[in-house]
């Protein structure tokens, strides 16, 4: 059996990624890479059968990280064409994938990238974009909208973030109509249009921050000037849903997560189980905001504290649009803490909301030691695969977070 390659991720140190700057319109230039089109590698300077797998070499440093998927194209024999794990790094110009069966010589040496989440940009306009699952029978296609423009009661010296949400329906960019999280009835463009001016100024509601003038654990305002300078980022997930971790200086490692898309629902009764994990903050461009604090809540999705780690679940056990829910174990110091004598132990991220146990953010896995591996690590346990990044926890400190990739065999 080989390894299973439905759940991919993509980040920022990888070759000719785009990278998250202090500018606008950069979110749109990585969703657009990660989740749709791919990142496009050198020239394959040769392929090799070794034993059961095959040698890639691109004759370059390649920035690849292992269990990353490719997908590769024009090769011959055409078994060797599709989306293939990476299964091993020789070395920084060689990468290794399963041999497919069958396969006995390589004839022509084609072309790879890394290949995209599976989702289509269905509707696009400057510096903004909604994204939905490219399989058209899928049961579930919600839309994310992202808006990454510079809006006009802003300035492009300001803090920069996305403003996002989950539509159910969509006709164009900007047609916003249909039900959405989040919502305000009484101020139905609370989320996407501006207000008011200066550092008075209101701008977004649900929001994936990408630079600040400090760290989600200090206090700064959005008017306040970031740093240059690329910040890191990796996206991991498929077609029904994927996780942004990023951070908002250059160089951190307490990263933000985030994320779109279909949780696992425990519910018998009907629901729409889409959930959107931002950074939910009405507030003036002047306010001085530390993400960790208690108010306002839901800054710091699943992974700092009850206060903050609330996520966004759509039209949830008789709620009319939205409700919040937490990580039922209640634990926020994923990666920080040995909990069990288990040489390596993760659990999933159960949800609670309104006394109910909805469902599960889908492979998403907390860790119960303490671990640290570099972000972007591609691990192995127990014949499954996993993708570690570096995540915020509470109290400020750089914890782990897993992704659980799939069986290796």
């Amino acid at each position: 059996m080989a390894a299973e390659n439905k759940v991919k991720f993509i980040c920022s140190d990888n070759l000719n990624a785009p990278q998250l700057t202090n500018s606008f319109g950069v979110m749109i230039s990585v969703l657009d890479a990660a989740l749709v089109n791919g990142v496009t590698l050198p020239a394959i300077a040769s392929a090799t059968i070794d034993g059961a797998n095959v040698l890639l070499n691109f004759g370059v440093n390649h920035n690849l990280k292992l269990f990353q998927v490719l997908r590769l194209s024009v090769f011959v024999p055409t078994a060797l064409n599709g989306n293939f794990r990476i299964v091993g790094i020789p070395s920084t110009t060689t990468i290794a994938i399963e041999l497919p069966a069958g396969v006995t010589s390589i004839t022509t040496v084609g072309t790879a990238i890394i290949a995209p989440l599976g989702y289509e940009k269905t509707y696009s306009g400057t510096n903004k974009g909604a994204y939905r699952n490219a399989n058209t029978s899928a049961e579930h296609r919600p839309f994310l909208r992202v808006d990454n423009s510079l809006d006009p009661v802003y300035s492009s010296t300001y803090a920069k973030y996305a403003k996002v949400g989950v539509l159910r329906t969509m006709t164009s960019i900007d047609d916003l109509t249909g039900e959405q999280i989040p919502f305000d009835s009484s101020a139905p463009s609370k989320n996407w249009a501006g207000s008011g001016s200066g550092t008075s100024a209101y701008n977004g509601w649900a929001r994936w921050y990408y630079a600040r003038s400090s760290n989600p654990y200090a206090g700064s305002a959005d008017s306040s000037a970031p740093p240059e300078g690329s910040r890191p980022w990796m996206i991991v997930g498929d077609e029904n849903a994927f996780y942004l971790i990023t951070t908002t200086v250059p160089n951190e490692l307490r990263k933000i997560l985030y994320g779109f898309g279909v949780y696992d629902n425990y519910l018998e009764t009907a629901v729409i189980p889409y959930f959107l994990a931002s950074t939910l903050l009405y507030a003036t461009v002047g306010t001085s905001v530390d993400f960790s604090g208690g108010s306002p809540q839901n800054n710091l999705p699943l992974t700092y504290g009850p206060s903050q780690s609330g996520i966004l679940i759509f039209n949830n056990v008789g709620k009319s649009t939205q409700d919040v829910a937490l990580p039922q174990h209640g634990i926020y110091t994923t990666g920080r803490t040995n909990t069990y004598a288990n040489a390596f132990v993760v659990r999933p991220y159960v949800l609670l909301s309104s006394s109910y146990l909805v469902g599960a953010a889908p492979y998403i896995r907390y860790i119960d030691k303490q671990r640290t591996d570099a972000a972007f690590s591609g691990i192995s346990f127990e014949n499954t695969m996993y993708a570690i990044d570096t995540v915020m926890v509470i109290g400020g400190s750089d914890g782990r977070i897993a992704f659980n990739l799939g069986r290796l065999q």
